[in-house]
């Protein structure tokens, strides 16, 4: 468990620097990348994403499978249960956050 935090950490950070902070067209996309093995279960219901949530996955996946992270590549499976969603006001005299789920 503890291997698979710091690994996270390590790609999180690295990802971050390659990518100018994690933005991608706009989006902060953050992931959490842990092997199944030693965590309980976790299979959310399948839903469908906006397709620009899509892109920031599939710009992911080849970020990831370009990178050689000591022979640790894991399948990537998303559990958009632990997602959320902040959306900011923009433009309005005091400004507002909303955080959402994204299930």
């Amino acid at each position: 468990m503890f291997a698979d935090v710091n690994l996270s950490t390590q790609m999180r950070n690295e990802f971050k620097r390659d990518t100018e902070g994690g933005i991608i067209d706009g989006i902060d996309f953050n992931v959490k990348v842990i092997s199944m093995g030693p965590w309980p279960d976790q299979y959310g219901p399948l839903c469908k994403i906006p397709a620009t949530l899509k892109a920031c996955e599939d710009y992911f996946k080849d970020w990831y499978l370009s990178k050689k992270f000591t022979g640790q590549l894991r399948k990537l499976q998303y559990l958009y249960q632990f997602g959320k969603c902040i959306v900011a006001t923009i433009g309005a005299k005091k400004p507002f956050q909303l955080e959402t789920t994204i299930f």
